[in-house]
């Protein structure tokens, strides 16, 4: 059953009684967003939603409950992912076997990993808006499964890092670079357990929005900054990198520019 908000009003015939629109209906019916939002939406905003983003967003009023969150067949995208990213530094050091060059290969191929697995949460709702198609549809519908896939090959770096100090216990710390990449895995974290029905629910639709969006922001930030450091090592694939990192920023921020300016003109 659909969930309203107390006074919407929903028909199937969405005749026109009021042009005014919240950001966060606009969000959701145009990028389907986390379905926690508390929202009110009544027939005529559904219908100039409509006309703006057309047959794209059928349905968009209807919210499911939080038992239907989480789509059918998604962990087969972890279930994909999980060998490949053990495997990736695995097949690294065994070709040459353990060493300080070998596991140091290991940590930035897991690193560029991690990023890739970035991508698809990170960018999922601005790539739906700009480009409907099977192939958004489905990533927009399981990022949740995608980022649990970024959590688990940030986890998977992280175990090469401690094993590159293994091997090598004088390897120089970067003390601030250390700290950003900690407070990094503490975002990293927050985000992965705030994908579950229940800590979403508990945090609540505000927070969990505030959380979500600094959290990848910061994250994106610190892929970037290291990205930067370590272009002169290997320009032919942090340059590559770095371009789709500005790509994405430029994605996420179009989208958010365009929600804006639909609903400031919604709303005037």
């Amino acid at each position: 059953m659909p969930r309203r908000a107390a006074g919407s009003t929903i028909d199937g015939r969405g005749s026109t009684q009021s042009q005014t629109l919240s950001i966060g209906v606009l969000d959701y019916a145009y990028s389907y967003e986390d379905p926690t939002m508390s929202l009110k939406v009544d027939s005529g905003s559904a219908l100039i939603i409509r006309g703006i983003f057309s047959k794209d967003l059928k349905g968009a009023a209807q919210f499911k409950s939080g038992a239907a969150r989480w789509s059918a067949g998604g962990w087969k995208i972890f279930a994909i992912a999980l060998p490949i990213l053990i495997l990736i530094p695995l097949a690294i050091i065994s070709s040459s076997g353990v060493s300080h060059v070998s596991v140091l290969a290991a940590v930035r191929s897991s690193a560029v990993a991690a990023f890739i697995a970035f991508i698809a949460p990170f960018t999922a709702s601005s790539a739906l808006a700009f480009s409907p198609s099977a192939l958004t549809r489905y990533v927009r519908g399981r990022r949740r499964y995608f980022g649990i896939v970024f959590a688990f090959a940030m986890l998977v770096h992280l175990v090469c890092v401690a094993w590159l100090f293994q091997v090598n216990p004088s390897q120089p710390v970067n003390l601030p670079m250390f700290t950003m990449g900690a407070v990094g895995y503490l975002f990293v974290a927050a985000l992965f357990a705030t994908s579950f029905d229940r800590t979403t629910d508990w945090l609540g639709p505000q927070s969990w929005r505030r959380l979500h969006l600094i959290g990848a922001w910061y994250i994106w930030g610190y892929f970037v900054l290291i990205m930067l450091r370590a272009f002169h090592s290997a320009p032919l694939v942090y340059g590559p990198l770095l371009s789709l990192a500005c790509g994405e920023a430029v994605l996420r921020c179009a989208r958010r520019i365009r929600l804006q300016t639909h609903t400031i003109r919604l709303g005037g």
